[in-house]
């Protein structure tokens, strides 16, 4: 899709997009004999490129001001709304602002702050066009409507901004860049602003079909190779494929990550005496956009950890019994924070409206001396601390191994040992009865407080919604700090996997903790759904050679090493073993052994990444690396990240 959503559409030529709404029958009049076109059907061309150009949506009645109440968007005339005072447009009409939408949007910016403006009603003719306009486009699939206190809300699809592509001017000064599925989102994330910044439900529709569209869009991408078999009995060069996969659609991938998260939270079981599960939430107001939210969360956590580690030697600590708790006057006294990096696992969540907030399960937390609580640091230091809200919440949790013993604590997915999910013959992963983990310190800790303490405690962080270590009454006892995180993961992988091969049979609903519009949350903002801190994220990572541990030329180093172990081979007799026959003592010699070497190696050049009609035509067809005798061992990047959301069928993918 051409042109960009923000400005890209002023380049697009009017009487061009005017045919393609004509097929749909989204014209009035269509066009006369002259060829010409009225001007009630221009007015129509118009009115969608104008919701284009707000891919937040735009309101009904704004629309009708901006398009029919002022001036066609590119005839460079004033044309402003009868009932603004031309008085006050004199700051207007200079030569700064040569362009008649700019002109148009600021005159726009004077009318809404007038308070004695002439509402649109019914009686209007020209928002009574609109309303049946948009009407019309709704129902053809170009544009959404949705109610808002403001009025009625036209938010466009992405099929309508395919239309718009299509008339596209390819002159100088027009923007050409590619818009993709993801950066439409993006820019809608961008334009979410206003009190609240809740998603509306177009909002959520858009994003869920936008990632289900990349996912099944992928599936028909292949990565090419250049694969050189110089020395090989096929000799030449030979063109291989791989299926196109992403973190979205491979659900080998998917396994792999579960399973990491799971090695995280062993590596917390067999580590660590006690844990904090932390609740860091989102204020709204803080932020202009909900793209702005979402993009500044990670990087808040990462001060909040920096602050925590420092160690203020003149700050007395509040874990001491001596000391009182922080408050904002005693900042420069005191501090509760762990002086010391603590490794986390930390799991990004979206609510309902869409705003992001972390689950933070710190490991090894210093305790209080009064009766060992695990004290990461004061609330109020910590909300205080945290910029990206006010709320947050601290839950104290100890380790038991005998969980079997003490109740029921929810199932954990099984693992086979390599890691991966064992699954029965369904498909759906084997799960057993979780029997370790942090549960929580009020019931389970040692500190000698009666059950109406116990339940004060707990109903203090469940009152708010922010964390609920309790499970279903009829089942579950109670839950661990690793089953609160891994059910929410598991759902979106279970999510993905389930509608990876049926994505046109399954439906789309905004509800629950998988919905998909959330799953396109973490995708338009290329967020993870959770990470770890370095440390364990080292610890875990057994069998993984360092990077270090390599030479820049890798094929330099094996081809020295199979020499060197050659000659040491050629030059010993032992019975029963033939070995070529190179005379290692002259030059030729051990040019030879080289290039016998050389000739047991493939070289492999990536060159990106096809459509599969667009595959290059050189020996493709027979060839799968998947399936060849060539394997290539290497951390495969996440092509998703590569510039737009639609891999490009070009040589220079990175």
């Amino acid at each position: 899709m051409s042109g960009s959503i923000s400005g890209g559409t002023a380049g697009c030529n009017t009487s061009a997009i005017l045919p393609g709404l004509q097929n749909h029958g989204l014209l009035g009049y269509g066009q006369l004999t002259d060829g010409s076109y009225k001007e009630r059907d221009r007015d129509r061309a118009r009115l969608l490129k104008y919701f284009v150009q707000h891919p937040h949506g735009a309101l009904r009645t704004r629309a009708t001001h901006s398009v029919l109440k002022g001036t066609a968007l590119n005839t460079g005339g004033l044309g402003w709304h009868d009932s603004l005072d031309p008085e006050e447009l004199t700051r207007y009409q200079s030569d700064t602002k040569p362009d008649a939408l700019e002109r148009h949007g600021d005159a726009l910016d004077a009318i809404a702050a007038r308070h004695d403006r002439p509402t649109l009603d019914g009686s209007d003719s020209d928002y009574q066009f609109v309303r049946r306009y948009s009407e019309n486009l709704e129902s053809a699939g170009f544009v959404e409507l949705s109610d808002s206190p403001a009025g009625t809300r036209v938010v466009p699809t992405l099929k309508a901004v395919d239309l718009i592509s299509e008339g596209i001017s390819e002159t100088a000064g027009t923007d050409s860049e590619i818009v993709h599925d993801r950066e439409f989102c993006q820019k809608m994330l961008q334009s979410t602003r206003g009190p609240g910044m809740k998603l509306s439900e177009p909002q959520k529709d858009l994003l869920a079909g936008s990632l289900r569209r990349y996912i099944r869009r992928i599936d028909d991408y292949r990565l090419v190779f250049d694969v050189d078999l110089d020395g090989w009995r096929s000799g030449g060069t030979q063109r291989m494929t791989k299926p196109y996969k992403t973190r979205w659609s491979d659900g080998g991938r998917q396994d792999k990550n579960f399973a990491r998260l799971q090695q995280s939270l062993e590596y917390g079981y067999n580590n660590a005496a006690n844990a904090v599960f932390a609740t860091l939430t989102t204020d709204p107001k803080k932020f202009d956009t909900l793209y702005e939210a979402i993009m500044a969360i990670n990087k808040n956590f990462h001060r909040l950890t920096q602050y925590m580690s420092s160690d203020p030697t003149t700050k007395s600590d509040t874990r001491n019994a001596d000391v009182l708790n922080w408050s904002p006057g005693r900042d420069d006294d005191v501090t509760g924070r762990p002086r010391e990096s603590l490794d986390y696992v930390k799991v990004l969540e979206f609510t309902k409206k869409g705003y992001p907030h972390l689950h933070v399960l710190f490991f090894d937390v210093p305790t209080r001396d009064k009766d060992g609580m695990p004290w990461l640091i004061d609330k109020k230091e910590l909300s205080h601390k945290w910029r990206q809200a006010e709320v947050v919440d601290l839950y104290p949790l100890t380790y038991r191994d005998d969980l079997d013993e003490i109740g029921y604590f929810g199932d954990t997915v099984v693992h086979d040992e390599h890691g991966d999910p064992v699954r029965d013959d369904e498909g759906s992963p084997v799960k057993e009865p979780v029997s370790e983990g942090y549960v929580c310190w009020y019931q389970h800790g040692d500190h000698g407080h009666g059950d109406d303490w116990v339940e004060e405690q707990t109903r203090y962080h469940k009152k708010n919604g922010l964390i609920d270590m309790d499970g279903d009454d009829d089942v579950l006892q109670s839950k661990t700090a690793g089953a609160y995180i891994g059910k929410y993961i598991s759902k979106m992988y279970e999510t993905l996997q389930t509608a990876a091969h049926s994505l046109e049979d399954t439906e789309v609903d905004h509800d629950g903790e998988a919905a998909w519009y959330k799953l396109a949350l973490y995708w338009a903002t290329n967020r993870h759904f959770w990470s770890v801190s370095n440390g364990i994220r080292d610890a875990i990572r057994l069998g993984d050679l360092p990077r270090d541990a390599l030479e820049p030329d890798v094929r330099a180093a094996v081809a020295d090493c199979t020499e060197t172990t050659l000659t040491r081979v050629c030059a010993d007799e032992i019975d029963g073993h033939e070995f070529p026959d190179f005379d290692l003592e002259t030059d030729r010699g051990r040019s030879n052994l080289r290039r016998a070497i050389r000739g047991t190696m493939a070289r492999i050049d990536f060159l990106g990444a096809f459509h599969y009609s667009d595959l290059p035509s050189k020996n493709t067809a027979g060839y799968d690396l998947d399936r060849d005798l060539i394997r290539v061992s290497h951390d495969s990047p996440d092509l998703s990240i590569a510039r737009g959301d639609r891999p490009p069928p070009v040589a220079s993918l990175y």
